[in-house]
């Protein structure tokens, strides 16, 4: 079991892709979870925010502006703390 643990801890560490410093598998790895949290995060908070905007009785062109704003700021936060996140 140390053998494998020792393995995957070896594979993460590998450099995948040599920009001006080297990029490890792990950093990539974690870029797409970030990605993956904040979609779906978003989609939990836009099906919150419309039930929110309908109960408010919101005209409905307001509200998919609104929601189409929350949806690019979670994206724009989430992929800049996705690139940054290994400095």
């Amino acid at each position: 079991m140390d053998e494998l643990i020792q393995q995957l801890r070896n594979f993460l560490g590998t450099p995948a892709i040599t920009l001006d410093e080297p990029v490890t598998v792990l950093q990539i790895v974690k870029l797409v979870a970030i990605l993956a949290t904040s979609l779906l995060l978003a989609g939990f908070l836009r099906r919150w925010f419309r039930r929110l905007f309908i109960r408010l009785k919101m005209s409905q062109s307001l509200a998919n502006r609104l929601l189409a704003l929350l949806f690019l700021i979670i994206i724009i936060v989430g992929g800049t703390f996705g690139v940054y996140s290994h400095l």
